[in-house]
């Protein structure tokens, strides 16, 4: 779709290729980088021990449904 938008708008070639490659190498990482952020953080939580991970785990179920309630709460 975006190479038809950008040929029927008359983008030159030079220039859509240097925006897609740009696209590209910012897109990779933003994509990866939420897994790669997770795994590295699970790892430290494991070297935790157990009440620690406990009570990590209770906050973050606490926080996510706060969270949620805010969102779904009529404004």
């Amino acid at each position: 779709v975006v190479p038809t938008l950008a040929g029927s708008l008359a983008v030159r070639p030079v220039v859509f290729h240097v925006a897609n490659w740009l696209s590209a190498l910012l897109w990779a990482p933003a994509m990866l980088a939420p897994t790669a952020i997770g795994q590295f953080l699970a790892a430290e939580l494991e070297a935790l021990p157990p009440p620690i991970r406990s009570s990590i785990l209770i906050a973050l179920v606490a926080a996510a449904i706060l969270g949620w309630r805010k969102l779904r709460a009529p404004r």
